[in-house]
């Protein structure tokens, strides 16, 4: 069965915003929240939307990773 995204602790609140203002600027929220992925894949995102452009300071990156992370794991099968 699929996993629904939690609603982010109070601590991921800025890392969510730190999310939201350097993804959209893009696109649609909605693809990045679609994927799920273990913290490697989401650095490798990170970095490659960085590398295409993406305007994230560079000690936001990680905390993005972090961020997705936790909120929009890998799916067990």
């Amino acid at each position: 069965t699929a996993q629904l995204a939690q609603p982010p602790a109070a601590e991921d609140r800025e890392a969510k915003a730190i999310f939201e203002a350097n993804c959209s600027s893009c696109h649609e929220l909605s693809v990045t929240t679609a994927q799920g992925k273990d913290l490697a894949g989401w650095t490798e995102t990170v970095a490659k939307m960085v590398s295409y452009g993406a305007p994230v300071a560079v000690e936001d990156q990680q905390r993005i990773a972090a961020y997705l992370a936790a909120t929009y794991p890998a799916i067990r099968r």
